[in-house]
């Protein structure tokens, strides 16, 4: 089967609206987190205890159940 021009752009653009929504609900919440503090979360180079609580606890468990239930 082969794909159409418009299908991969279609795909292409919804796998990277997915990703920027996925990063902005790990930055969004209660207590505002920067993106560049989520990415040193992500790579384990946070120095701060909050950031890293709050990302790898609560809101990245939440957006990986969001895109796998989504999908």
């Amino acid at each position: 089967m082969k794909l159409s021009r418009r299908s991969v752009f279609a795909f292409s653009g919804m796998a990277v609206l997915m990703l920027l929504l996925f990063l902005l609900n790990l930055c969004i919440g209660s207590s505002h987190v920067a993106l560049s503090d989520v990415w040193q979360v992500l790579l384990g180079r946070s120095g701060d205890e909050t950031a890293a609580n709050v990302v790898l606890q609560l809101r990245l468990p939440r957006a990986l159940a969001a895109i796998l239930l989504g999908g």
